[in-house]
């Protein structure tokens, strides 16, 4: 089973803006893909969170991650620090485990990612 995660933002101005509560595209798209060719698939979607602070954050994802052995992470510029910090989590729970980041961000420095 596959698990896609979106990160939440931390900047204010975002979260109080209007338009960035819009559903990430790009994971839809993948779950569509994915739903098609049969393949297991959620999404943990962190901006529903929003209220919690960065330790009970890190929890739920330390929890959730347990039964799963792929991840896909959306990143956005202002979301690449904490899908990097995810990724780390992921990968430090079991080094084994298959992360695959995308997003504009991690899409236009994949050399130095």
């Amino acid at each position: 089973m596959i698990l896609l995660i979106n990160p939440r933002t931390s900047k204010s101005s975002e979260v109080n803006s209007k338009f960035f509560r819009e559903p990430n595209s790009g994971l839809l798209y993948l779950v569509a893909i994915l739903e098609l060719n049969e393949i297991p698939i959620e999404i943990l979607d962190l901006e529903q969170y929003r209220s919690l602070s960065d330790i009970d954050l890190t929890e739920i994802v330390k929890e959730k991650i347990k039964d799963y052995n792929i991840f896909g992470i959306t990143s956005l510029t202002n979301t690449f620090h904490i899908a990097l910090d995810i990724a780390k989590i992921i990968k430090k729970r079991n080094k084994n485990n298959f992360v695959i980041m995308g997003g504009p961000h991690v899409s236009f420095l994949y050399r130095e990612i």
